[in-house]
């Protein structure tokens, strides 16, 4: 830009900043703080954010978006005064309101989840995580397929450049949707500070112990109970392992409920395992950290990822790691853990039992696992939107 000419302004949504952690939430949180210091003095980036999460009787607050907006005078927050319930209708099925009235007429506008308002005058940018609700749409109910579908086919119609979580994404993303070939991207995510911090397995599982009640040896899944993340193979896989070589452990699965959580719990019941397999629910961020380091083996045979982010968390902190060999996680796990066709039960269960009955395995994936995570970096993943972002606004300039 030259000299003495206004400043070149991007904008954001960073409603998944706000309430809860979710994956989603992590690559908004991350993004935003590996991007503002990259900006040079004559660029801004605006957080954008409807009102319907600013109740703190829910959790929910703009205190993450106006803390950071403190802290740099680069950032600024702009809050729209219409429920987001509104926005999304009137995004889907009235093409309004743009971003010029949302977010302050900003060069660029990126949709960090799938939605992105009627640009206007600016380069609009949607990321697309993943497109699990298209690839296994029985998955989930009807209206929220509808709802996921009106949503890409509006962003990928409006934008001007979309961004993928990983190369499988984006190969997905282009047999599902209308999106430009020659206007898409990977980019690949990254792992958060906290995992990639050594720790101490004995203090952790100690931890564990007294706050959760888990005192034997667990096999660790972390994610929601969602159809799509197969569950239930992993409980007959494990409960195969457990019974062929008599393991003391027990199976974790930590996170949120979500669509079909009711088969995951006849499955436990029908298999006799409610005394070995433990459900702690949401578990607070602080707390993700200590469960991988303190688990003897995390499992992850999902039928579909965008990206990944257990996995790859697993193996920041050491964790052995055995996963699908299907959608991104072989690109995530690359040759640092054991792969597993997921629809495989006998498959799942063998390599369960080998990474607990053999020492020399576990530790070889372990040291193997903290290589691999050490090849993402958020640094990269925020220079090359940043890279984006520029380029964008230049030809919305020309």
């Amino acid at each position: 830009m030259s000299r003495g000419s206004p400043p070149r302004r991007y904008a954001l949504d960073a409603s998944p900043l706000l309430g809860r952690r979710t994956g989603i939430g992590r690559y908004v949180e991350e993004l935003v703080d590996h991007f503002v210091p990259l900006l040079c003095e004559d660029e801004r980036l605006t957080l954008f954010a409807g009102t319907f999460r600013q109740n703190p009787l829910f959790g929910i607050s703009h205190e993450p978006l106006t803390r950071r907006a403190r802290a740099d005078r680069r950032v600024r927050v702009r809050r729209s005064w219409l429920p987001f319930s509104v926005l999304r209708t009137g995004w889907n099925l009235l093409d309004w309101p743009g971003v010029d009235r949302l977010a302050g007429r900003p060069h660029v506008f990126h949709g960090t989840n799938y939605r992105l308002p009627p640009p206007g005058r600016a380069a609009g940018i949607a990321t697309f995580h993943d497109m699990a609700v298209l690839r296994y749409p029985d998955t989930v109910p009807p209206a929220f397929r509808q709802w996921f579908r009106t949503t890409v086919d509006a962003a990928a119609r409006r934008a001007s450049w979309i961004v993928a979580d990983s190369d499988a994404s984006l190969r997905d993303t282009l047999e599902l949707t209308d999106a430009d070939p020659e206007r898409i991207t990977s980019i690949p995510l990254a792992v958060s500070e906290a995992y990639l911090v050594p720790g101490d397995r004995d203090q952790d599982r100690r931890h564990i112990a007294e706050r959760y009640g888990i005192t034997q040896p667990y096999v660790l899944y972390v994610g929601t109970t969602h159809p799509r993340k197969n569950l239930p193979r992993l409980l007959d896989a494990f409960a195969k392992a457990r019974a062929a070589v008599d393991l003391p452990h027990r199976l974790v699965l930590v996170g949120d409920k979500g669509f079909g959580s009711g088969d995951v719990q006849t499955r436990v019941a029908r298999l006799g395992l409610a005394d070995t397999v433990s459900l702690p629910g949401y578990v607070p961020e602080d707390d993700l950290p200590r469960f991988y380091r303190a688990a003897d083996l995390f499992a992850f045979p999902s039928l579909y990822e965008g990206f990944g982010f257990p996995v790859l968390e697993a193996m920041a902190t050491g964790c052995p790691v055995v996963t699908s060999s299907v959608s991104s996680l072989p690109e995530v796990a690359g040759d640092a853990a054991l792969m597993v066709d997921p629809l495989d039960v006998d498959g799942i269960a063998e390599r369960i039992e080998q990474v607990l009955t053999r020492p020399e395995l576990a530790a070889e994936l372990r040291e193997l696992g903290r290589e691999q995570a050490a090849r993402f970096s958020w640094q990269r993943t925020a220079e090359a939107h940043v890279a984006l972002y520029r380029r964008l606004a230049e030809e919305s300039e020309a």
